[in-house]
This record gives C-alpha cells, structure tokens and sequence, in this order.
C-alpha cells in the first residue's frame, strides 16, 4: 500500500506541476525510443519515453527515464535509469545506478552496481566487475560478484558467488547450495541463516537479530542508523555515499526528463531566476508558510481533511525536487566562467555537483540546501504565475455575451 502511495504522489506531482511548464509549441515527444543495433554514438546519450531500447554502441554514458527500458547493446560508460522495469543483458563497462518496479541485471557490468527497486535480479548470466548496493522489496542475486554485495530487503537471495564481503538487513536471508563468500557476512534479520551443503563463508559471520514485523507486509526500506553502525565496524564507510549518490542519480534523473519533456517551461524558470534572483528568494522562504497555513484552515472543515493530506506529501515533492531549477542556473554560471559551451545537462550535473560539495561543509551545508530550495521554489511560483496573469487578463477582455 505504501508503495502505491508513494508512485501516485508522484504522478499527482507531475499532474500538479504541468501547467508551469505547458507550451503550445512543444515538439511532439517519441512513446517508443530505439537505438537500432547498428547504431554507435560517441558522446553522452539521454533518453526519454514510454519505452527506451539501447542495441547500438554508446561511447558515453547514458542517462534514461522512461517506463520500461531494455539494454542489450554496449555502454562504454555510466548507466543511470529509472523506469518501471529496467532489463539490461548487455554490457556496461563502468558504474550501473538504476531505480525501478522489478530491475534485472542479466548482462556484464564494469565497475559497481547502486539498485533500488521493487523486484531486484541479478541473473545467473551476469557479471559484476565491482561493488553492489541493493535495496528492495525481493532481492536475488545468481550471478558472479567480484567484491562486496551489501542488500537491505524483505527477501535476499544469495545464489552466486561473492568475491568479499556481504553485508545487509533484511526479513530473510536464503543461502542456496554450492556458493562461496570470500569474506565476512555481516547481516541483520529476525532469523539466522540457515547454511545449505557446500555453502563456505571463509571470512567471519557477524549475526544481529531484528524485531520481527508484525504486518505481513516487510518494510524493505534500510535504517539508515543500522546501516552506518555496521558500516563502521566492518569498514564500509563508502554506504552513506551510495545513499548520496543515489539521492544525487534521482534528482538529476527527473531533471533530465524535465529539461526534456517541458524544455521551454523548465529553462524558463531559470530565467526567471536569473532575472528575478531576490525575489524569487523571498518568495521561496513565503510560500511555504502560506502553505502550512492554507492546508491548517482547510482541514479545520472534515471535508478538508482528505484533501490537506493529499496536498501535503505533493507539496512536499515539489519543494524537494525545486533545487533542480536552481542547480540548472548555477551550474549554467559554472560553465560559463569556464568557457565551455552550454550544454543543459552538463549544467545541471554541474549545478547538483556544486550542491552535493556545499553540503558537506558544516553550517554551510544547511544553509546551501535551503537557498537551493528556496531560491528555485520562489522562481517557480514566479513563472506560473506570470504564466495565469496573462490568461486571467484575457479572459477579462472577452465581452459577454
């Protein structure tokens, strides 16, 4: 149920936002999205529609929104997706960072593997030439991990061999027969595994018991706390940085398809950024006292209290996701003082880049995440409402009949 929730917040998110980025001049967007198998394209390649295929060669990396995607040619690069169902059999030489419904990873990957996702699968076909962090509701792996594997999940499956150590939190853990853990298995599950024949940790094994749910239903989602705690004492200091790189492959994976499917709304939010930067600051802090105050009368009424908790999880998106704006204008100035030509998503992963380095100066850091918030909030309502304005204006103009 709470998944649910969460993935028609979003498409509410996306409903509510529309009208700040709708133009009557949009070119008409592809639903399906081929790179034929003959096809080879020698820089970075974005993609964005109903459905995206990658058969062809990519010197570059790649960068995908769409509802299903499908890799089974070559990416000579990075990786990073999201989409109801990610399938890739082909090959990736670097880094993979996918979010999805069910994700399966059946082909050869260079460098590490960052997944979130419903259904997680990492075939018997598949290799892995670094590093996985998976988190979802059912997580298998079958296939050959050259180092460590950490899982948090309802379900984990260990059916392939892992080249060090394994670490993890989840409902259950399943061992199958004939695999071997090179290193240490640290774990945390209302159950100790149950080691099939022929199955050898050669490291040692480290067992915490949780609190066994009540609900039927197994919260997937790791505790951050745990995970830092064990993260610690086995060495693993590089978790808290795959949850940031994986915050940081959301939002720059949602800006892409913005600066795609609403180009000229969303570059039109940053001009008013760029020409507006002081109010669209005060107006950023405003709103969301207005909002709280708004959503506190509406569900003083009981009719009003459905609503006010339908519009504070939207609000909440669109204020979250509103640095995007303000990393697209910082990261246009970056590039600028450097002489390079413009290119949105190079700006915007410059922009991000920028904000994920503030971030880590205490102090700082808080304060740089509020401006980025505030500052692209306040362009935003600025431009929808200099979007209604005109429209309000001609509507008066028309004589009744």
């Amino acid at each position: 149920m709470r998944k649910i929730v969460f993935f028609l917040t979003i498409i509410l998110f996306l409903t509510i936002s529309f009208p700040a980025f709708a133009q009557p001049d949009w070119p008409e967007e592809k639903k399906k999205v081929v790179l034929e198998i003959d096809e080879v394209v020698d820089h970075d390649y974005f993609a964005v529609g109903e459905s995206v295929t990658i058969s062809g060669v990519v010197n570059g990396d790649v960068f995908v929104g769409a509802g299903s995607i499908f890799v089974d040619g070559q990416i000579n690069g990075d990786l990073i997706a999201g989409a109801g169902t990610i399938t890739l059999v082909g090959e990736v030489s670097q880094d993979v960072r996918v979010g999805g419904g069910t994700v399966s990873i059946q082909g050869v990957v260079g460098q590490n593997v960052t997944v979130a996702g419903g259904n997680i699968s990492i075939t018997k076909d598949a290799f892995i030439g670094g590093n996985v962090l998976a988190m979802g509701g059912n997580v298998e792996t079958l296939g050959v991990i050259s180092k460590d594997f950490q899982a948090y999940g309802g379900k984990v499956l260990l059916g392939g061999n892992i080249g060090r150590d394994v670490l993890g939190e989840m409902g259950e853990l399943v061992i199958v027969p004939k695999i071997t853990i090179a290193g240490d298995l640290t774990y945390k599950s209302p159950h100790e595994v149950y080691f099939q024949n022929e199955s050898t940790v050669a490291g040692e094994i480290a067992y915490t018991q949780s609190e066994k749910k009540v609900s039927s239903e197994i919260d997937w989602k790791p505790n951050l706390k745990s995970v830092v705690s064990m993260s610690q004492n086995k060495g693993f200091s590089r978790v808290k940085k795959n949850f940031k790189v994986f915050g940081f492959m959301i939002v720059f994976i949602l800006g892409l398809v913005f600066m795609k499917v609403f180009p000229q709304g969303t570059m039109k939010v940053v001009k008013t950024l760029e020409n507006q930067s002081w109010l669209s600051l005060g107006v950023g802090i405003v709103v969301p006292f207005l909002f709280i105050i708004g959503v506190v009368l509406l569900m003083i009424s009981i009719i009003g209290i459905p609503l006010g908790l339908l519009l504070m999880p939207i609000f909440g998106f669109i204020v979250y996701f509103s640095k995007i704006f303000t990393a697209l204008f910082v990261g246009r100035k970056v590039l600028l003082s450097l002489n390079m030509n413009e290119r949105r998503g190079w700006a915007l992963f410059a922009g991000l880049l920028v904000f994920c380095l503030l971030k880590l100066v205490p102090v700082v850091g808080f304060f740089s995440g509020l401006a980025f918030t505030f500052f692209g909030l306040g362009a935003l309502v600025l431009y929808q409402k200099s979007i209604y304005r005109p429209a309000k204006a001609k509507r008066k103009r028309v004589p009744k009949k």
